[in-house]
């Protein structure tokens, strides 16, 4: 499966992309971040799936997230059904850090690119010790 199939770009207005999402269930959840969420006038997200370029409305499943001053986490819900051609994403742990696997996707402004995606290895982890008793 190719892994960006998977996922969704979050548009402004104008249907250009501002943020990425990752579908993680067959019902049509979207995890993504809080930050680059606009809402439209009737409190819907425009999402554009990657696969198949096409248009789709979500909604904020508030009790679910974490906004952008706590850990910047949304979990949007599609309007209509999941398109069939739009694979579902699995979750993992991410313990531990080392040697963990990961791609992403992004949306920078650069004129000419519908996306940019990267593969890459976590090479390690450095454990802060923990902050003196006062």
């Amino acid at each position: 499966m190719d892994w960006k199939n998977g996922c969704v770009a979050v548009l402004k207005e104008e249907n250009e992309p501002i943020g990425t999402g990752f579908v993680v269930h067959t019902t049509g959840i979207i995890v993504t971040c809080a930050h680059p969420l606009r809402p439209q006038p009737d409190g819907t997200i425009l999402l554009r799936f990657t696969v198949n370029n096409q248009i789709a409305q979500a909604i904020v499943i508030e009790e679910w997230g974490r906004g952008r001053d706590e850990e910047d986490i949304a979990f949007l819900r599609l309007t209509t059904p999941l398109p069939s051609d739009v694979p579902v994403l699995p979750l993992i742990s991410s313990q531990p850090f080392a040697g963990l696997v990961f791609h992403c996707l992004g949306y920078p402004v650069v004129k000419g690119y519908a996306g940019m995606g990267a593969d890459g290895r976590i090479a390690d982890q450095i454990q802060h010790p923990p902050p003196p008793a006062i």
